[in-house]
């Protein structure tokens, strides 16, 4: 239902960006997961159960898009655009404090582990506010770029390579990340506390993603595909719980790694103006892509007789996503040269 929500949410972002205030419409988010998190802490029937993770599910996904998108518009437009990335360190931080729950989620009680995810989301939303209401008091910055996709049908083209690059990547990844503790506690054999410990490879580098210069990497995407693709690999391969770490490790460095390098491409080749444009398409694809993703690792799981050949097939889509990029790039480097020509 959480998957399912993130994608309508997807759909809907840009609809709401019109009709109200970003910082408005953040703080709403924020509420709408504070009440799914609260209903969810009570036993409630199905039905409304998964009517709240739908909701929670949309709420993640307009902050992820219209929250992130007038942010990084400020910081390009005030001339910080090295600053953008770490929008993601909240997206780190939250994966880091998750991961570090799981390992004593067992000892506690499911009402008291809600209780205590619902309080520091009551506490995330209070931030959220105030934060809202400095941004609302500072004046608004416009795009200074001046850059269309309409007038550069190369670039334009070049965005849509990268955004089924990045959909790729959520395909290849989901299966990883919805089955890896599952694969070395159940399969493996490790303690569930074990399972939970490698987990914190997960939180540990989605938080330190936003602090590594992923965006000065030449052809950072490319590498942070191939790296997470070799990592997904290694569990298929292993039986290691040192390798187990290690990969995890890796794939939560690139996963808001991988959403940080697809905003700064759309962001220098596109402009700010048409940016929420083409990331909502971009999270909208991450969404369906981890949607399918998800599904498909289920059934595929059984019908091959285990999770390995699922993780093996995640590397391969890593690997297609890779290559999809190196063309972008190329596309986009040949359509800039010869607006240059043109030029003079």
């Amino acid at each position: 239902m959480g998957l399912a929500g993130y994608l309508l949410g997807g759909f809907l972002s840009q609809r709401l960006a019109r009709w109200f205030a970003p910082t408005g419409l953040a703080g709403a988010m924020g509420l709408l997961v504070l009440l799914s998190l609260f209903f969810c802490s009570f036993p409630i029937h199905f039905v409304h159960a998964a009517f709240w993770r739908t909701m929670s599910g949309v709420a993640g996904a307009v902050l992820m898009i219209v929250g992130m998108s007038d942010v990084n518009t400020r910081l390009v437009a005030a001339g910080r655009p090295g600053w953008a990335g770490l929008v993601f360190l909240g997206v780190g931080g939250g994966a880091m404090l998750g991961s570090i729950m799981m390992v004593f989620l067992p000892d506690v009680s499911a009402v008291a582990a809600s209780t205590g995810l619902t309080a520091l989301c009551a506490l995330a939303l209070i931030v959220n506010l105030y934060t809202g209401h400095r941004m609302r008091r500072s004046p608004k910055l416009h795009d200074a770029s001046g850059v269309s996709t309409k007038a550069e049908p190369g670039l334009h083209r070049a965005v849509l390579l990268v955004i089924a690059a990045y959909a790729f990547v959520a395909f290849g990844m989901t299966a990883h990340t919805l089955y890896v503790v599952d694969y070395v506690t159940r399969v493996v054999g490790l303690t569930p506390r074990a399972g939970a410990l490698i987990w914190t490879g997960f939180g540990l580098g989605a938080l330190l993603a936003p602090l590594l210069p992923l965006r000065r990497l030449r052809r950072g995407l490319v590498w942070l595909c191939l790296a997470k693709g070799a990592a997904i690999a290694g569990v298929a391969v292993s039986t290691s719980p040192a390798v187990f770490w290690f990969a995890t490790f890796i794939v939560g460095i690139a996963a808001p790694g991988a959403g940080m390098l697809v905003a700064a491409f759309i962001q220098r080749t596109v402009g700010t103006r048409s940016y929420i444009r083409y990331w909502a398409m971009a999270t909208t694809g991450f969404a369906s892509a981890q949607a399918l993703g998800g599904f498909s690792a289920s059934r595929l799981s059984q019908h091959w007789g285990g999770y390995p050949p699922v993780f093996l097939l995640g590397a391969a889509f890593l690997v297609l996503a890779a290559l999809v990029v190196l063309v972008a790039e190329r596309m986009r480097a040949r359509t800039l040269a010869a607006h240059v020509r043109q030029g003079n």
